[in-house]
């Protein structure tokens, strides 16, 4: 009898111990790493950051203006300057200019955003007119001839916000007239006109 209780607690503890065994062997397995996808984040890593160098290198190679040290001191001054092959090379003053190896005697300064007219006898009338510069922006001047004598091309009116008539009891007469400095504001009569207090309107036909 004793030796048939001795042997099932000696059963009971091995079919333990085999279960404990297994169920660290099963812990281990589904906590270890998986190596597939960390081989794979690694391949994606390095692909990224050789196409970052080579597109980094290839914006080097399109700019061919020389940069300017890292460590350079130069005071913080806004006086731009154009250097190098057709002035394509463009730094925010000659102390910056030089470091980048440049000799500003052989660089100029950029032509003004919105050049100013040259000798002319433009009359001082104002209708104003806006042109497209150089620089993607655009210049207005007072008038056409003022922008004529600054070289400006492909220039257009700027119009004047037309103003609404106030409270008014104008008649529904149909006479058009036109009015503002371009005259480019249509009223349905003159009455209105006035009632939006404009003055020296014309007829509209």
């Amino acid at each position: 009898m004793m030796v048939d209780i001795y042997r099932y607690h000696l059963s009971h503890r091995l079919t333990n111990s085999q279960t404990n065994s297994q169920i660290q062997r099963s812990t281990f397995t589904t906590t270890k790493p998986n190596t597939k996808i960390m081989k794979t984040s690694a391949i994606f890593f390095l692909v990224a950051f050789a196409t970052s160098q080579v597109n980094a290198g290839s914006l080097r190679n399109l700019n061919n203006c020389p940069q300017v040290p890292p460590n350079t001191i130069c005071p913080a001054l806004l006086d731009p300057i154009e250097c190098g092959s057709s002035y394509g090379c463009h730094y925010n003053n000659d102390c910056l200019a030089t470091a980048a190896g440049f000799n500003i005697r052989y660089c100029q300064k950029p032509a003004p955003a919105c050049p100013l007219p040259g000798n002319n006898q433009c009359p001082r009338d104002i209708n104003p007119v806006t042109c497209p510069n150089s620089a993607g922006g655009e210049c207005t001047y007072d008038n056409a001839c003022l922008a004529q004598a600054s070289n400006m091309v492909n220039c257009s009116p700027v119009y004047e916000e037309c103003r609404v008539p106030g409270r008014n009891r104008c008649s529904r007469e149909n006479k058009p007239v036109l009015c503002g400095s371009q005259f480019h504001c249509q009223f349905d009569n003159e009455c209105l006109a006035q009632a939006a207090d404009y003055v020296n309107c014309i007829p509209a036909n």
